[in-house]
């Protein structure tokens, strides 16, 4: 990172920039220097959600999750991985796949991993998380979107 050691300790060899001036390079060079290590990532999660949008047939979720089985909430929140929803438009589809017959459950377990530990999420984690705090945090989430998700299906 900018500014770091050559020993690779986190601490800085030089004072903090002064002035505005510095102060907006210093921002510009220590983003670059992020964007240029999560740009790859990001570029292959943009992708694969484009083959997802483009190859994936209209219905597709709908048919394969569409089930009340044990086996729907798993299928559903590793589903989600690869896409990324905003937290805004969860309302909406939530709504559309509950219409569509897909059990409340089911949705939110699907809504919430794309949300939560979606590919492009855990790349961005990755640049301020360690990979074993990373996948621990992934597994969290993922059982926890499973047991919400079969709760409400037993709920519902």
């Amino acid at each position: 990172m900018p500014g770091a050691t050559a020993t690779g300790d986190d601490e800085e060899d030089e004072a903090p920039p002064s002035g505005w001036r510095a102060r907006l390079v210093d921002a510009a060079d220590t983003s670059l220097y992020i964007l240029r290590q999560i740009a790859p990532w990001l570029l292959g999660a943009l992708a694969l959600g484009a083959a997802l949008h483009g190859f994936v047939p209209a219905g597709f979720f709908e048919k394969w999750l569409a089930g009340t089985g044990a086996w729907s909430v798993p299928l559903a929140a590793l589903a989600g991985l690869p896409l990324y929803v905003s937290a805004n438009a969860t309302v909406p589809l939530l709504e559309a796949f509950v219409a569509k017959g897909v059990p409340l459950g089911t949705a939110l377990a699907f809504l919430l991993s794309a949300v939560g530990v979606s590919v492009p999420e855990l790349v961005m984690l990755r640049a301020v998380m360690k990979p074993r705090l990373l996948a621990a945090f992934a597994g969290v989430v993922l059982v926890g979107t499973m047991i919400v998700g079969w709760l409400f299906n037993a709920l519902s």
